[in-house]
């Protein structure tokens, strides 16, 4: 975050730039030198055998990040972890846009993709809507439990921001790589982007789950968050009827409601 921020009148975030500030202070005089980020395993244009076993491997995981890569309107990469010391990008696309596997061999990865949503491992996404609408047409919707940690943030720091960028920055301490990942990269900066992204959310779910539990909000999460969560995917794919006269008709009534509020109060 930039100090600007503070000066513009955003308050709430001060915690964070002055965490910043000293966390750099203390680097560049030597009180405290930056800490050596732990090695993980980056798996990158596997073979067809070493997904569908990397696959089942996270299905016998704990606890599991899927995180996809788009561009033009198509997935080129679904990447997984099955711990923060290991992911795979699973390319879909590559070498302009080209499909990467053979169709049967798509439908046997896309199958056991099925597979780890329907495994109790928990599925951990960043701004999870997205990567499962994508994947919706394709593998469905996942199975309890699910972990999104854009909304377990905002639960524990509602004024922050929530983008994985500056969560990562405060639960990690891998470098910032969010400006590395677009449409333009290679194939290889994709899928090594993809992993950081599934590494990172990891680390930040484990420390997630600690800070919910510390603020008692942990099984608000698990119970009424997430659960309410698939509601809205469910409802942004299939839709909501409206019975539109009742709705005009509340609407009306509303109206008169607040406008009754506001001349009370003025």
């Amino acid at each position: 975050l930039h100090p600007s921020y503070i000066q513009r009148g955003q308050w709430a975030l001060y915690p964070f730039v002055r965490a910043d500030l000293m966390a750099a202070a203390q680097a560049a005089l030597g009180f405290d030198p930056p800490k050596v980020q732990t090695a993980y395993d980056s798996i990158t244009n596997p073979s067809f055998e070493q997904v569908l076993e990397y696959i089942e491997e996270c299905k016998k995981s704990p606890s599991t990040t899927i995180d996809i890569e788009t561009a033009h309107r198509k997935i080129r990469a679904i990447g997984l972890s099955k711990s923060t010391t290991s992911a795979m990008s699973i390319p879909i696309r590559w070498k302009g846009m080209r499909n990467r596997w053979s169709y049967t061999e798509l439908c046997l990865i896309l199958y056991k993709l099925r597979e780890l949503y329907d495994s109790p491992t928990v599925k951990i996404a960043q701004n999870a809507g997205y990567d499962f609408l994508w994947l919706y047409p394709l593998i469905g919707f996942p199975r309890e439990p699910i972990f999104d940690t854009m909304r377990a943030h905002a639960l524990v720091y509602p004024e922050a921001p929530h983008d994985l960028g500056f969560i990562m920055s405060t639960h990690t301490d891998m470098p910032y790589h969010k400006d590395e990942g677009r449409e333009s990269t290679s194939d290889q900066e994709l899928w090594d982007y993809n992993n950081k992204d599934c590494i990172g959310e990891h680390i930040v779910y484990e420390k997630l789950v600690i800070e919910l539990k510390e603020i008692g909000m942990y099984e608000f999460f698990v119970g009424f968050t997430m659960p309410f969560f698939r509601l809205t995917v469910e409802m942004e794919r299939e839709g909501v009827l409206v019975d539109k006269k009742a709705f005009d008709h509340r609407r009306k009534i509303v109206s008169r409601k607040a406008e009754w509020l506001e001349r009370a109060i003025t």
